[in-house]
């Protein structure tokens, strides 16, 4: 509906109002309020796409801020979740080394409890009175002292080394399951700072797809006001070229079909930019050039360049020497031609009124600032100083 509405209003931009050719005076004055109105419409539509635009762009603002926070949280986690790997990964090797001594604590204990077996086996098989024997054994009383007092401290150093060595086993499986624990709630830390990462990164790939749907939005709403304001300078082109004429009804009365016909517009023209008139030099065209050359319009780079009378837009390119050309055809074989501006904003086959703003001037090898101007008749070139008014020529020149 949008696209519609503004192919409408472009099109009534760019038709050439034939009506006037055949109405009386009072057309005009009712086309041109038709068209103000228009105006009116078309800036109204601007100002509105203008917002939406802005309030799209704070909404860009807003999203790219955003973005930079969660790409801020990102990275906070993964540094977060590369620590917690590290202390669990040191916690799984103090496991290891735990795993590892506890076997090495119950093999030594294993290898106790065989060695004490043994002596108690042996001294269970010398029965009470091979233990009295051993102790009688002894030539004096004080060796017989010494070997009881050897007999208990081996007892009692079996019954110490076992003591310890449950007690290690025990504080080995206690710290085996407090390293366990700590492992577990590690892994579960970095499982939950992994899927907190994981939403973090959804969360960005939403609010990218927002930032680019908004993006979208501003490349559509660009578009639109470049082709709306396009439209509200052809309106404006058109509503000066109706008051134009509207003047010049009050002045010479009635509207005359002549007014449409360029072959009686002798004397009539306005220049196409202001600035110094002067004749092509040597570099001109070559065609007839010393009977009938172009002229040359000394003007500032990016002055607005005018529409002489209305027409079709027939040619735009580069030629060799003469730079970006446009050619607009004015009906009956007449053709007025423009070389050397820096920017045109017609295309082929485009309708422009007079006065309408077609391009900005540049300059070249031999238009230092300014452009290249010529009025053609089919294959003849025609005097454009015969074409433009004098009034306007003489004002022209003295800018």
């Amino acid at each position: 509906m949008i696209k519609q509405k503004l192919l409408w209003l472009i099109a009534l931009a760019i038709l050439p109002i034939h009506v006037y050719a055949f109405g009386e005076e009072n057309l005009i004055e009712k086309e041109l309020e038709v068209q103000q109105q228009r105006l009116k419409s078309l800036q109204k539509d601007i100002t509105t796409y203008r917002e939406r635009a802005s309030d799209v762009e704070s909404s860009k603002r807003s999203l790219i801020k955003e973005l930079t926070e969660l790409d801020e949280k990102i990275a906070q986690q993964w540094e977060i979740l590369q620590k917690t790997r590290q202390e669990w990964t040191q916690k799984e090797l103090a496991l290891i080394e735990i795993q590892k001594d506890f076997v090495s604590q119950k093999q030594s204990l294993d290898a106790l409890k065989i060695q004490v077996e043994r002596r108690l086996g042996a001294l269970r098989e010398m029965g009470e009175l091979g233990s009295l024997n051993i102790l009688f054994a002894a030539e004096t009383l004080p060796e017989l002292l010494s070997r009881e007092t050897y007999l208990r401290l081996i007892l009692d150093c079996d019954r110490e080394q076992r003591r310890l060595y449950r007690l290690r086993i025990k504080k080995l499986a206690q710290d085996e399951i407090k390293l366990e624990q700590q492992r577990e709630a590690l892994k579960n830390a970095a499982d939950e700072i992994e899927i907190q990462t994981m939403l973090f990164r959804e969360r960005k790939q939403e609010k990218q797809a927002f930032l680019d749907e908004f993006r979208q939005q501003g490349e559509l709403y660009e578009a639109m006001l470049k082709e709306l304001e396009s439209a509200e300078r052809s309106l404006q082109s058109i509503i000066k070229h109706l008051s134009i004429k509207s003047a010049k009804s009050l002045i010479s009365g009635p509207i005359s079909p002549d007014m449409y016909d360029f072959s009686l517009q002798k004397g009539k023209l306005s220049p196409p930019v202001p600035g110094r008139l002067s004749r092509a030099d040597a570099g001109g065209w070559s065609n007839d050039r010393l009977c009938c050359p172009g002229v040359i319009f000394s003007t500032s780079r990016g002055s607005e360049i005018r529409a002489v009378f209305d027409g079709t837009v027939e040619y735009i390119n580069i030629i060799p020497g003469y730079g970006k050309v446009l050619i607009i055809n004015h009906g009956d074989d007449y053709f007025s031609l423009i070389g050397q501006g820096s920017q045109f904003f017609k295309t082929v086959g485009e309708q422009v009124i007079e006065g309408e703003v077609i391009g900005l001037s540049g300059g070249g090898a031999w238009v230092e600032d300014g452009i290249y101007f010529e009025i053609r008749h089919g294959e003849k070139q025609e005097d454009p100083l015969e074409w433009f008014d004098p009034r306007a020529i003489k004002v022209n020149s003295s800018k």
